[in-house]
């Protein structure tokens, strides 16, 4: 199993596999990175920022790209990139369709498959869509399960999957928010000068910074009026607080926000989408986070930032269970009520590592090496009250 394909196509995937991809390298394993390019513009901004430049280029992004579409397209890349580099393993992160997809192809020409960030579980299909159904499907077509709580695990357990084929490692953004924090603190990593200097100034302003993001498929039409409409009734009660809305270039978000008051809300600044960068920047210096995108979730929680969850149901359940996140969904009261909760309380509180402590790369390599080397244990996964060991 020395040579591996890496298939990723999103911001959240670089994010996640970029590292694990660096790790295998130097631990010896012949890579290739296969770029789907799902989502172009967001992806070649964390290629940027990694220095990497990818083997295959699938460049399958259309406008008003269908499901349908992505999935067909997908399947039929990364076939041809097994043709052409015959793996031994193919990884795929999380649960977008480039990662089903990817994981389908593969298991058409009999190759394993390991799933990094696997187990992660809401109770309906649905919610969210397409990326629960996605992640359950990758679970029945993945070899190795590299899961990244307890929890994931007893998911994973429960649906049959065998327990010596789940590793729990920690969750690889972890990694990857630490290297960029140290990075950034370090300077190694500037941030955009006229971008920090409007957050410095917000600071020394006493501003309340809310930090705004959403993109779900399930919230299109009537869930992001109220998302917008709650949030500009919000800002406009307390001029103290400063929202900051990264938009997500989906063009259902741009048109949605046309037909909101968000943007004419004074405090309230929509922006186009941060460098990677400039996004731990800003969620660090957050009063809250308000948002539907699971990573965010895991970033601010393990920056130590409370977070509203625009969401009914999380696959992240950790944060919930120990108080840093809150579902509000998209009902504009619970929206309402949560955001004036959480208006007066401090945010000084201690980054959690519910997530991980940063080394999910290398016990994955580590996984990986021992499984070449055909030196696993037979017993390998031991479940206890602190997961896997």
């Amino acid at each position: 199993m020395s040579h591996i394909l890496i298939v990723m196509g999103t911001r959240p995937e670089a994010l996640k596999l970029i590292p694990l991809y660096k790790a295998l390298i130097a631990a010896g394993f012949t890579v290739r990175l296969c770029a789907t390019f799902q989502h172009r513009e967001l992806l070649t901004q964390m290629l940027e920022l990694f220095n990497v430049t990818p083997d295959i280029n699938l460049s399958v992004m259309q406008p008003n790209q269908s499901l349908e579409y992505i999935t067909t397209a997908i399947i039929n890349g990364v076939t041809a990139a097994c043709t052409t580099y015959t793996p031994d393993l193919i990884i795929v992160q999380g649960d977008t369709t480039t990662a089903f997809a990817a994981s389908l192809a593969a298991f058409y020409q009999k190759i394993p498959v390991a799933h990094v960030e696997a187990g992660l579980r809401t109770t309906t299909p649905y919610q969210p869509f397409p990326e629960e159904m996605n992640r359950r499907l990758i679970s029945r077509l993945a070899t190795y399960h590299f899961a990244p709580t307890h929890n994931n695990v007893t998911n994973l357990i429960k649906e049959g999957i065998q327990a010596s084929a789940i590793f729990c490692t920690g969750n690889t953004i972890v990694d990857t928010l630490q290297w960029v924090t140290k990075e950034i603190v370090d300077k190694k990593l500037l941030i955009d000068a006229k971008f920090e200097t409007i957050i410095h100034g917000l600071e020394a302003a006493h501003k309340k910074i809310l930090v705004l993001t959403t993109h779900r498929r399930e919230s299109f039409g009537q869930g992001l009026k109220n998302i917008f409409e709650s949030i500009s009734t919000f800002a406009s009660r307390h001029d103290d607080v400063a929202v900051i809305f990264p938009m997500h270039p989906n063009p259902a978000i741009k048109e949605a926000l046309k037909q909101s008051n968000l943007h004419q809300t004074p405090n309230v600044f929509c922006i186009n989408p941060l460098a990677y960068p400039e996004m731990i920047f800003l969620m660090s210096k957050a009063h809250i986070v308000v948002t539907d995108s699971g990573g965010i979730q895991e970033e601010a929680v393990s920056l130590g930032k409370k977070t509203l969850v625009l969401r009914t149901e999380t696959e992240r359940q950790e944060g919930i269970h120990i108080g840093m996140a809150h579902l509000v969904g998209t009902d504009k009261e619970k929206i309402l009520s949560a955001l004036e909760e959480h208006y007066t309380i401090s945010q000084h509180i201690t980054p959690a590592s519910i997530y991980g402590l940063g080394d999910a790369c290398s016990k994955i390599v580590s996984h990986l090496l021992s499984i070449t080397h055909n030196s696993l244990p037979s017993k390998n996964v031991i479940l206890n009250d602190k997961g896997i060991v």
